[in-house]
């Protein structure tokens, strides 16, 4: 019996699978806000958004919470990809209304009562000018006239309304 014995050399090439990390400007937005959302990846890779986008980098201007999913693919023809994805968070719009009480005889005794929804559902008051003073919902002691009046959610996001006390 004769010993037969052959050797080979091969190589084995395994393509990593894509490292994405996805960084925003900001998750949480105001209605109308956009951000930036930045798929950083180190390897040489396409992309393709959810939104169609084919760039690293994309501008998210969702009107309401919104995904955003990125595909990854190296280029070598491998065909490694990987999904990643991100949430951008949109404040509900702030509604307002309000109630006046009359200034009488031109005396401090005018009063607005303002009332928000929405938003995150936390708010602050403030008036433009800065003559009505709020104390929760509530700005007494008023002068008639124009008031322009913005709430501010825990967002800090704003809606403004122009409230007339009468006389």
């Amino acid at each position: 019996l004769s010993e037969c014995n052959n050797a080979d050399t091969i190589s084995i090439t395994v393509n990593p699978i894509p490292e994405i990390t996805l960084v925003a400007g900001d998750t949480n937005l105001c209605p109308g806000e956009q951000t930036q959302i930045t798929a950083n990846c180190e390897q040489n890779v396409s992309y393709r958004w959810s939104n169609g986008a084919t760039t690293a980098t994309i501008t998210a201007e969702p009107s309401e919470t919104r995904t955003y999913t990125v595909n990854v693919k190296l280029r070598d023809g491998a065909q490694c990809e990987k999904d990643s994805s991100i949430v951008i968070h949109v404040d509900e719009n702030i509604q307002l209304r309000y109630e006046t009480e009359p200034s009488h005889c031109g005396q401090r005794t005018g009063e607005i009562t303002m009332h928000a929804t929405g938003g995150d559902g936390t708010f602050t008051f403030s008036s433009n000018p800065n003559t009505a003073t709020f104390i929760d919902s509530i700005a007494s002691n008023l002068l008639s006239g124009s008031y322009t009046v913005t709430a501010t959610d825990g967002m800090a996001c704003t809606q403004s309304i122009t409230v007339e006390v009468p006389s």
